[in-house]
């Protein structure tokens, strides 16, 4: 009967023990830092990039921002009013996030930046989870190719799936809901760039919320097409243009438009393309060329903008409120300044009347057509 008792005290304290261990490990995990797998993504994100707005008139700090303001039902804003508020205080700025940060303090939410003490996907997890349910603003690396990995842009993780290590980002040239391996992120994401941001007590009295009844839509199709080609060549163009290195950015363009997955973009994004390589040409004094680019190229398919390619569709009348039909001016103003050029007034004011009718006050507005041209006396 001893035997057993003393049998009976050893069981008890192994138990104790294996009990005292397990509740330490449970307290270490969730005070100390050690984050438990996570499978989780924040429900009813919105997404917006250059499927849903059109490139080179927004930046992903506005994208990113918009998104974020939407998520949590906060219509203060619109598109155009971010840009103007905080393009020029976050490109090339080495106070970017806390910019970005300022904005939503004297907007009345509650910011956190990332702790470096921790690792960055712990840092993220503290955020996106079941209770919390924040999506996070994430600066990284467009890529990492020589020709544009000084190139960044925001992004907004909305997921964690630990089973699969990825994260899952609405990217402006990925699209909404693309999966980014945790190698992938490493490799890009730029570190303490990490802003995670939610409505104040009172401000949350003031918004509408998170509206439960947006479910995310299906990735385009076109999204894992042309989304490489955007980082792979268009970056690079574009730097090449701000270089001033036309002749470069004459070759990427025109690698671009003859890349096989160009067809699989948007119309309004292939115009925007074209707009691209015709203001090379313009730098290059190569106008001939232009005026062919903008005849056989642009016009054709200058119509219908706003039907639904693939699934993939744009708002022109809240882009464009103002614009009478589906249908860019540009290519007509374009043309209206190549003629100037050339001489020739009279198909110049042809043009610039055409695009005067398709979108009035535009031509003034962003002053392409100079209000001392030849063609308005």
């Amino acid at each position: 009967m001893a035997d057993q008792s003393g049998i009976k005290k050893i069981i008890g304290g192994v138990i104790i023990i294996l009990l005292i261990a397990i509740i330490s490990i449970s307290i270490y995990n969730t005070y100390l830092g050690v984050p438990k797998k996570i499978n989780y993504l924040v429900p009813h994100v919105p997404y917006h990039g250059i499927y849903n707005h059109i490139n080179g008139f927004y930046s992903s700090p506005t994208l990113a921002t918009l998104t974020i303001l939407e998520y949590y039902g906060d219509k203060r804003y619109t598109v155009r009013q971010l840009l103007e508020r905080l393009e020029f205080q976050t490109q090339g700025n080495p106070s970017y996030i806390q910019n970005l940060a300022q904005f939503f303090k004297e907007n009345g939410y509650e910011i956190a930046f990332g702790d470096p003490s921790k690792t960055s996907l712990e840092q993220i997890k503290e955020y996106i989870n079941p209770q919390k349910k924040i999506p996070v603003m994430i600066l990284a690396k467009r890529s990492e190719d020589p020709l544009t990995k000084h190139t960044q842009e925001q992004r907004v993780v909305i997921g964690v799936l630990d089973d699969q290590k990825k994260l899952i980002v609405h990217d402006i040239a990925f699209g909404n809901n693309y999966a980014l391996s945790y190698d992938d992120f490493q490799k890009t994401y730029v570190p303490n760039s990490i802003l995670a941001v939610w409505p104040s007590q009172d401000l949350g009295s003031q918004i509408s919320g998170i509206n439960a009844n947006y479910m995310y839509p299906p990735r385009l199709r076109a999204m894992d097409i042309v989304g490489p080609l955007f980082i792979e060549r268009m970056d690079a163009a574009y730097l090449a243009i701000i270089d001033k290195n036309y002749e470069e950015a004459l070759a990427l363009f025109n690698k671009i438009v003859q890349d096989p997955r160009f067809n699989n973009i948007h119309p309004v994004m292939q115009l925007v393309i074209y707009f691209g390589l015709a203001s090379v040409l313009e730098s290059m004094e190569k106008t001939d060329e232009l005026i062919a680019l903008m005849n056989d190229k642009s016009l054709p398919i200058n119509h219908d903008l706003d039907k639904n390619y693939d699934g993939w569709k744009y708002d022109l009348k809240t882009e464009f409120p103002t614009l009478q039909k589906p249908e860019f001016s540009l290519p007509y103003i374009v043309l209206s300044n190549a003629y100037t050029r050339k001489g020739d007034l009279k198909k110049a004011r042809e043009y610039y009347d055409k695009a005067f009718d398709l979108h009035p006050g535009y031509l003034m507005e962003v002053e392409q057509i100079p209000s001392n041209s030849p063609i308005l006396k």
